[in-house]
């Protein structure tokens, strides 16, 4: 979890782990053809609209949310612990800055070399603007990071609003989509330079498009954790405000894909950003009261190893799913509904589940998570052991 080594938080490790797993719901109609994501067939399907909804109600933003509240928790507890062992405010964001390049590295590499959707590089940019007000009082925090949410909804329903007039509803038959699959499944140059550019767009657009959402979160993330409310969980009327706002904003959200089937990454992005964050909250709240030795954490505890190989399992899912929808069984993208991908996703997710718990039975970290904390802390380690050998190298003096 950080350099420091700390005994590990159990309820932070299974919510790691449900967010990696949950994410790949979210991410597989888009591992073969990216551009456009799930593309309905004409007529659209009475199962897509099914599961559209479903997803609306129980997955939209829910994942990403969880993802940004982890990191940005993760991101606190780093600094903290740091901190109480007398390191000073520049060595800590050194050190916090060092793990963030190598990551953004890592979301670079996965982002142009393997599948274009990569969130690393977002949370490392936004990383880097919330480590350095982590020293400020929760309040502080909080306040700032609904601030930048609110911001992100603003920025995101312009761009709804700015686009709407090029905004097209392609189906499986439509000139568009057989361009992109044709892209998405030819040669790899062709796929690396499309990736190539998209990362670079990434780099472009974050600081309108994403900084306020990604860093947002986390902030709010890092300020509910010094207040106490990410460990011990909400009173009941903020667990009831947050179930009205998730319930509200999804049945609106469930009633607009069902009218528009078009607006479908549209809704996602709006409202499923509100209500994920809501929805987000409550399962960490749901967690957080349980008992150590609750019924509920036995059942989820072999996610507790899918979290601490989050990192890792996150790279697998993306190698996985590019190589079967692009390589394999390209096919599968011009003939699946949502049901096929559901199926597909369920049967990956199981497989994850018994992978992680059998290689933490061999190994103690996973093999990403281990390289990330090598190169972010050998560094450090070196500019000790002259520090140290400088010492020893001085004259006593009387």
């Amino acid at each position: 979890m950080d350099v420091t080594h700390p005994a590990r938080i159990a309820h932070l490790d299974i919510l790691r782990g449900i967010a990696v797993l949950g994410i790949l719901f979210m991410n597989i109609t888009a591992m073969g053809i990216f551009e456009l994501g799930y593309v309905h067939f004409d007529p659209v399907l009475t199962s897509d609209q099914i599961i559209i909804a479903f997803k609306a109600l129980l997955m939209d933003g829910r994942f990403r949310s969880l993802f940004c509240l982890l990191f940005g928790v993760g991101l606190y507890l780093q600094y903290s612990r740091l901190i109480k062992q007398g390191l000073t405010e520049k060595q800590v964001q050194a050190i916090l800055k060092s793990r963030l390049n190598w990551l953004l590295l890592f979301g670079f590499i996965h982002c142009t070399f393997i599948w274009p959707g990569d969130i690393l590089m977002f949370y490392a940019l936004g990383g880097w603007f919330v480590i350095k007000r982590l020293n400020r009082p929760a309040e502080q925090v909080i306040k700032l990071g609904i601030q930048l949410f609110a911001i992100s909804l603003f920025i995101m329903a312009a761009d709804v609003l700015l686009n709407a007039e090029f905004t097209q509803s392609y189906s499986r038959q439509s000139p568009q989509f057989l361009d992109n699959y044709a892209l998405w499944t030819s040669g790899y140059l062709n796929q690396f330079i499309e990736q190539v550019t998209l990362a670079l767009i990434y780099f472009i657009t974050f600081p309108l498009l994403s900084l306020c959402y990604i860093a947002g979160i986390m902030l709010i993330a890092a300020g509910l954790y010094k207040q106490g409310l990410l460990s011990k969980g909400f009173d009941k009327i903020r667990v009831k405000q947050l179930l009205v706002i998730t319930l509200g904003m999804s049945s609106i959200d469930i009633l607009i894909l069902l009218l528009v089937p078009s607006s479908q990454q549209i809704s996602a992005y709006v409202l499923g950003s509100v209500s994920g964050l809501c929805m987000a909250l409550l399962i960490w709240h749901w967690l957080a009261i349980q008992s150590p030795h609750s019924k509920l954490l036995a059942f989820l505890s072999p996610l507790k190893s899918v979290g601490r190989l989050a990192f890792s399992l996150y790279i697998l899912q993306s190698i996985t799913m590019v190589i079967l929808f692009r390589w394999l069984m390209p096919e599968w993208n011009k003939t699946f509904g949502q049901v096929e991908f559901m199926l597909v996703c369920s049967l990956y997710t199981a497989v994850q589940i018994l992978v992680a718990n059998w290689y933490l039975q061999h190994y103690s970290a996973g093999p990403l998570e281990k390289l990330w904390r090598h190169l972010a802390t050998k560094k450090l380690i070196k500019e000790t052991q002259k520090q140290q050998a400088a010492t020893q190298k001085m004259p006593e003096t009387l």
